[in-house]
C-alpha cells in the first residue's frame, strides 16, 4: 500500500469539529436520545445545568460599543446544517474580517502535506498497535478501517491519533466524501469571499496536528479502544449530534458522548479520557485562538465561525471573552 493511498483516506480524519467533508446523503441514522434510560436522561440534563452558555449557536459580543458576531458551527455536511443563518449573512456585508478554525487555503495546504510528507502520519517508534488489542478488538478495528477506505495492513504503520480520527466518521460519510455538499464553515467562507470580506484562520494545520499528537502512545491507544463499541451505531451517533445541534443543546453533545461511553467502560476510564480530550481539543485551542480574537474583536465588525463545542462552558470562548470585558448576548437566527 502506497503512502499516497493512505493519504487519500486521511483527508477525512478531522471530521469531528475540524475540516470539511462532503455530504452524508448515504447516512440513515436515527437519534439515540429516545433510547436513553431515565437515569441517563437525568444525568444528561444535570450535566449542563448551571454551565455558562450551554445552549445557543449565535452570539453577539460587544465591548466599548464595538460589536462582533460568533457562530457555533457543526462540521457535518448536510443541507439542514450548512445553510448560512440570515443574521450571519447580513453581518458579513459590513464585516472587516471573518475568522475560521481552518480556512480553505490552509486545508489545501494540509492535504498537500499529507500527500508529500509521510512523517505526518507514519509512526516510527518501537510499539506495534496490534500488541495492545485482543484478537476480537483487532478484528473489529481492522474491519472498521477497511470500511473507511484504508488497508488494515497499514494499522501498525500509522500514528494512533490518525487511526482514532479516522474512526470518527461512519462508513457512509467516507463513501460520500466526494459528493460535494459543504459544511457550514465553508458556506460562511464562500459568502464572505463573495462579499470581498477577508478570511483568516485561527490556527495552522501544524499547530492542530501537534495538539492531536501531544498525548502519550498509551493514551492514544486507549482513545482508539474507547471508540470501538460505538462503531456499530456510528450513523445513529451522528444523527443524535445533528438533533442536539438543531435544538441548540450544544453542551449536551459532549455529555451525550460521555453517557454512551459509560455503557461500555468504567467511569474512571471514561472521565479521564473525556477530560483529556476536552483539554486537548477544546481548552488548549480556545486559549490559543484568544490571542487573535481579542485584539480583532476589540475593534469590532468581526464574524467568527467555529465549532459550536468551543463556545460554551467555563473554558469556552464566550466565557473567556466575558472575562476580557466583553458583553455576550444570544442572537436569534
Amino acid at each position: 500500500m502506497t503512502f499516497r493511498t493512505i493519504a487519500h483516506g486521511l483527508l477525512a480524519i478531522l471530521a469531528a469539529n475540524l475540516f470539511a467533508l462532503p455530504a452524508l446523503a448515504l447516512c440513515q441514522g436515527q437519534s439515540l436520545l429516545g433510547d436513553l434510560r431515565a437515569d441517563q436522561v437525568e444525568a444528561l440534563d444535570a450535566s449542563v445545568e448551571g454551565r455558562p452558555y450551554a445552549r445557543g449557536r449565535l452570539w453577539e459580543v460587544t465591548r466599548d460599543g464595538k460589536s462582533s458576531l460568533i457562530l457555533g458551527t457543526i462540521h457535518l455536511p448536510d443541507p439542514e446544517l450548512s445553510k448560512v443563518p440570515e443574521a450571519v449573512a447580513e453581518r458579513l456585508k459590513t464585516a472587516r474580517i471573518l475568522f475560521l478554525e481552518i480556512d480553505k487555503p490552509e486545508e489545501q495546504r494540509m492535504q498537500r502535506a499529507l500527500m508529500l510528507n509521510p512523517s505526518l502520519s507514519y509512526y516510527s517508534g518501537p510499539e506495534r498497535l496490534s500488541d495492545h488489542f485482543s484478537g476480537d478488538e483487532w478484528a473489529r478495528l481492522s474491519e472498521a478501517v477497511i470500511e473507511r477506505g484504508l488497508d488494515a495492513s497499514s494499522l501498525n504503520q500509522l500514528k494512533p491519533h490518525i487511526i482514532w480520527m479516522t474512526l470518527a466518521l461512519p462508513r457512509c460519510a467516507v463513501l460520500a466524501q466526494f459528493n460535494g455538499t459543504a459544511i457550514l464553515d465553508r458556506e460562511v467562507e464562500r459568502v464572505a469571499i463573495k462579499m470581498d470580506v477577508p478570511v483568516d484562520k485561527l490556527e495552522t494545520y501544524e499547530e492542530l496536528l501537534a495538539i492531536l499528537e501531544s498525548g502519550t502512545y498509551a493514551e492514544q491507544v486507549e482513545a482508539i479502544r474507547l471508540t470501538l463499541p460505538a462503531l456499530d451505531e456510528a450513523e445513529d451517533q451522528l444523527a443524535t449530534l445533528k438533533h442536539l445541534y438543531l435544538e441548540d443543546e450544544i453542551l449536551k453533545i459532549w455529555e451525550f458522548s460521555r453517557i454512551k461511553a459509560l455503557e461500555d467502560y468504567p467511569a474512571e476510564i471514561v472521565n479521564e479520557m473525556m477530560d483529556e480530550a476536552n483539554e486537548m481539543l477544546l481548552v488548549t485551542r480556545n486559549n490559543n485562538w484568544m490571542k487573535k480574537l481579542v485584539p480583532a474583536m476589540s475593534e469590532g465588525d468581526v464574524v467568527v465561525a467555529v465549532g459550536a463545542l468551543h463556545l460554551g462552558g467555563p473554558d469556552g470562548l464566550l466565557t473567556l471573552l466575558e472575562q476580557e470585558g466583553f458583553a455576550v448576548s444570544r442572537v436569534s437566527e
